[in-house]
């Protein structure tokens, strides 16, 4: 192209002036903002190429200026026709591991995210804080409760600032919920449910120290764990001034078959066993002070194994963790 254009010069062709002006401008932002990604590690490079997309219909017709200036060679008419054909398969191939990729979309709106529209019918919902970690899940939330006040914990991409929590219900997404008795929880589907802030048992439970992060198995239907390292804590927040009886259901299993042991802030109480395969698991019931309480999952013997070709040290994969609260009628554990 370089070559060509520079003949076009020489000709005093006014079609190569054209051509770099329409490229040059485009493609030094487009450079700029590749050394920016790369010296800052920001994410500068998403944004170049987000310019060059923006403009590719200008950018083509300046990369095709070249032809312009080919001579009547055999030499130069012969690479022109190497060069189309190698574009076009390198494309063909391109779209075609595209088009396998998206088979199984990574981020799309499945069934369990649309169910959330039910939420803007509900009257007793009036505002909800949207206590979802997934970026994805979260935009498209926010997208079906736009009828309804909403508050987050975090800023995100969606534009979205971090406020208090003002909402009535907590509409908690992902692998951990909190369920009350009665009519303080909603169950919107198995990964979506509401909890209301009002309730004298509410309850907020996140992820604590030791775990790997959480990982997504993108098949037809989504599927999400988090790897323990050989410990994995899970805080829980109470609102109240007083005690609650609480209980956890793990949709878990273990690399290594055995007991995993419960600790409540920094004490042991139960032992429960976790298998190979994934399965529930339900623990005793057991009781936490009012405030801030740290659960410890521990296995009793801790040996490393390989999962597949991962060498970090794992323990409990997690699938799911329910934290439930018992009735304030039920009796002492």
């Amino acid at each position: 192209m370089a070559t060509a254009w520079l003949r076009s010069l020489r000709r005093r062709d006014r079609s190569a002036w054209m051509a770099a002006a329409a490229v040059m401008p485009v493609m030094t932002g487009y450079a700029y903002l590749q050394w920016r990604g790369w010296a800052l590690g920001s994410n500068a490079s998403y944004d170049a190429y987000k310019l060059f997309a923006v403009f590719y219909p200008v950018l083509l017709s300046g990369f095709c200026g070249w032809l312009h200036g080919l001579t009547a060679g055999w030499g130069w008419r012969l690479a022109a026709v190497g060069m189309l054909v190698a574009v076009t398969l390198g494309n063909g191939y391109a779209v075609s591991r595209l088009a396998q990729r998206m088979s199984y979309a990574p981020l799309k709106v499945g069934p369990s995210l649309v169910d959330l529209q039910r939420v803007e019918q509900m009257s007793e919902v009036a505002s909800v804080n949207l206590r979802i970690l997934d970026m994805w899940d979260r935009l498209w939330a926010n997208q079906f409760l736009l009828r309804k006040p909403q508050y987050f914990e975090t800023h995100s991409y969606e534009g979205r600032l971090n406020t208090p929590l003002r909402g009535e219900w907590d509409l908690n997404g992902g692998l951990i919920q909190a369920r009350l008795p009665g009519g303080d929880v909603i169950t919107i589907n198995d990964e979506f449910g509401l909890v209301r802030c009002e309730s004298p048992l509410h309850i907020r439970a996140k992820w604590g120290e030791g775990w790997h992060g959480i990982e997504t198995l993108h098949a037809r239907r989504k599927v999400r764990w988090n790897w323990s390292q050989p410990f994995g804590e899970i805080i829980i927040q109470t609102d109240g001034d007083r005690a609650l009886d609480v209980r956890l259901h793990l949709m878990a299993r273990a690399l290594r078959p055995g007991e995993i042991q419960l600790w409540i802030n920094g004490e042991q109480r139960h032992i429960v066993t976790v298998g190979r395969d994934k399965a529930w698991v339900v623990t005793p019931v057991f009781r936490i002070p009012a405030g801030l309480s740290v659960i410890a999952l521990q296995p009793s013997h801790f040996s490393q194994e390989l999962e597949g070709a991962d060498a970090r040290k794992l323990c409990l994969a997690a699938y799911g963790i329910v934290v439930e609260v018992l009735s304030e009628h039920s009796p002492a554990p």
